[in-house]
């Protein structure tokens, strides 16, 4: 797998893991084994959870990762080299904990923004699909499998993303189509099915629940840069 630059590898305990270098411009690696020993029995479940939550390496595989920072928490670890043995051992241990805790805090904070973005990528999806299919019978059911999320979660995030329900949307987009189609000469019945409306009396009443008035009564409408008024038929 070809690594990014700035990118941060955790390899969990007993894998195996070699560098292969297939380009001969300079670059810089730290690699930092421990063993969980080190740290105190309290601090290991917490600190060293971020390795033992995937399956493997690919897994826990971060880009970018040096906007948290991390070169320098490592380049601190490297600095105890130059330290007498007695306080070597003891910032050793003080400054893995720091490094382990800021990649806890960085994998915690990008899986949170990942959380937040999936739902937002399926409701745009969603409102694509809709879109594409606004004129056709399209059931939450429907929805539902195809996006692979339950109903009520799919109801849920569609809500958040954009403050309605999904019937709500295509009823709206439905009479925004067919009032577009009954500017372009179309009859309101004619509209109506084009739309997606099995019956006129729905469209009727969705009309004028959002416009104010039937479809059929004068109103003014933007056309050619002008306001004029029409009556549709």
């Amino acid at each position: 797998m070809c690594r990014k630059p700035n990118s941060l590898l955790l390899i969990s305990p007993n894998v195996f893991h070699g560098a292969k270098v297939e380009s001969d411009r300079p670059y810089e690696r730290f690699a930092v084994h421990f063993e969980a020993a080190i740290l105190r029995p309290e601090e290991r479940d917490l600190l060293l959870s971020p390795f033992h939550d995937a399956a493997g390496p690919e897994d826990i595989y971060f880009t970018d990762a040096d906007r948290f920072g991390l070169r320098n928490y490592v380049e601190q670890l490297v600095a105890c080299a130059g330290m007498s043995d007695d306080l070597r051992d003891l910032s050793l241990r003080i400054r893995l904990g720091a490094l382990l805790s800021q990649l806890l805090h960085m994998r915690r904070t990008i899986h949170r923004a990942e959380g937040e973005e999936r739902p937002r990528q399926t409701v745009e999806r969603i409102i694509g699909y809709l879109n594409a299919h606004i004129a056709e019978d399209v059931s939450l059911d429907e929805l539902s499998a195809l996006f692979f999320v339950s109903k009520h979660h799919l109801n849920k995030i569609f809500r958040k993303a954009t403050g309605t329900t999904v019937g709500n949307y295509v009823i709206h987009k439905r009479v925004a189509l067919a009032r577009q189609l009954m500017m372009q000469g179309e009859t309101a019945s004619a509209a109506s099915l084009s739309a997606g409306f099995g019956h006129y009396s729905s469209f009727f009443r969705a009309y004028r629940n959002i416009y104010g008035h039937a479809p059929t009564e004068r109103e003014t409408m933007p056309m050619d840069g002008e306001r004029v008024n029409r009556r549709f038929r």
